[in-house]
């Protein structure tokens, strides 16, 4: 087989940005003004929305919650992130703009995850547990 018999023309793909920029800036404001945009919040970002009309406010899921272990070990926020993401890929819905407010929040749930799930139980920080 040819190499010419494999060309292909591009494909649109959805973009990935990331914006960033200082406390207050608008980074939550500017997502909120994308095509359908729902929010997965690592922190809280409706408060943003809350003077805004409601037919023009973006959607949110639940705020992810803070990773707590027990002897059960419960809840786990990466659980909870994969899941409303895979409900966003396999479900039917008219959201076009997935909004992750803030990747720094999400981070430091992560980090918390690792620490509390942890076998060591006298881990007390990420740098503990990774190593």
């Amino acid at each position: 087989m040819s190499y010419l018999s494999q060309v292909k023309k591009a494909t649109p793909q959805a973009p990935v940005i990331t914006i960033v920029g200082f406390a207050g800036a608008g980074k939550s404001s500017l997502a909120g003004l994308f095509p359908n945009p729902i929010f997965i919040q690592a922190e809280n970002a409706a408060t943003v929305f809350e003077t805004m009309q409601g037919d023009i406010q973006p959607a949110f899921f639940p705020q992810l919650p803070s990773p707590h272990a027990s002897a059960k070990r419960t809840v786990k926020t990466s659980e909870v992130l994969f899941e409303q993401l895979r409900e966003l890929v396999t479900e039917q819905h008219e959201f076009k703009t997935v909004v992750i407010d803030t990747i720094t929040a999400l981070n430091l749930l992560f980090e918390q995850e690792v620490v509390e799930f942890d076998n060591n139980p006298n881990t007390s920080n990420i740098g503990e547990a990774a190593g």
